[in-house]
Formats: C-alpha cells, structure tokens, sequence
C-alpha cells in the first residue's frame, strides 16, 4: 500500500497541506483535529485514506473514514454522480467551469521537499472544493 506523504485539509477559505513525509513530528493540535467526533472530513475517491495516515509513521487516526462525496452528489436530476470525474462533480455541484485536476500532476512525486505550484495549487483546489461541496450538501449529517 502507498502510504500518505501528504495531509491535506481545507476549512473555510484555508488550506492546509502537512509534508507528512518530511516530518518527525506531528502537532497534537493536529491529531486531535483528526479524532474531533463533531469534524466530518470529506474528499473525492478517498476510500484509503484513513488506512493510509494510520498505517504511515505517524500513525495518524481519524474518528471515522472521510465520506467519498461521489456517492452522496447527484444532478439537478436527480442522476447520480458516482462515475462522475473531479470536475464534472464541481462543475455540476459549484458551477466553476474549467476547474482541471491533472492526472500529471496527481501522480507526481508529492514526498519531494519541495512540492511544485502546481501541485500545492491542485491539492489545495481539490481539498476546498470538497470542502465547499460538503459544506453544501451538510455532509456532517449523511448516513456513513
């Protein structure tokens, strides 16, 4: 299993990404952040997730697994969103047109020292518009 080199959560109109990689030490702030039962946490194809910080060297736990929000979104229709991409789903869900989340930069070192703009742009996009989705939908009250 590839394990997470990278944490990253947005809340409001703040990002944060957290170099698990090239870190000794993890705040208990932060950890606490994590076990917070009142804090749903949400994302895109993030099934693994919560294995992934449990099993880094951090042993990072969360009170419960992140929502994948594919399963939970849907049209105006009514049509699910489940096989939608990234953003089909905030297009759909937000309406920003050309939001593009690139598989190149997806696959990229992310345990390099030094993430690339294009990569703290990418993975701040994708943990606020979750955020903003989450938010929109009340992800804190869907049934798990």
């Amino acid at each position: 299993m590839h394990l997470a080199d990278t944490l990253q959560l947005s809340v409001g109109n703040r990002c944060l990404i957290y170099q698990l990689a090239h870190t000794d030490y993890v705040p208990k702030k932060l950890r606490q952040f994590l076990m917070n039962s009142n804090h749903t946490f949400v994302g895109f194809w993030n099934s693994s997730d919560a294995r992934k910080l449990m099993h880094s060297d951090h042993e990072l736990e969360m009170w419960r697994d992140p929502l994948d929000l594919r399963y939970y979104v849907e049209t105006d229709d009514g049509d699910s969103l489940v096989r939608a991409s990234t953003e089909e789903i905030v297009e759909e869900c937000l309406g920003f047109e050309g939001v593009r989340l690139e598989r190149e930069i997806s696959m990229s070192d992310w345990d390099d020292e030094y993430l690339s703009d294009d990569q703290v742009l990418q993975a701040c996009l994708d943990a606020h518009c979750a955020f903003l989705i989450g938010k929109n939908c009340n992800a804190w009250s869907l049934s798990r």
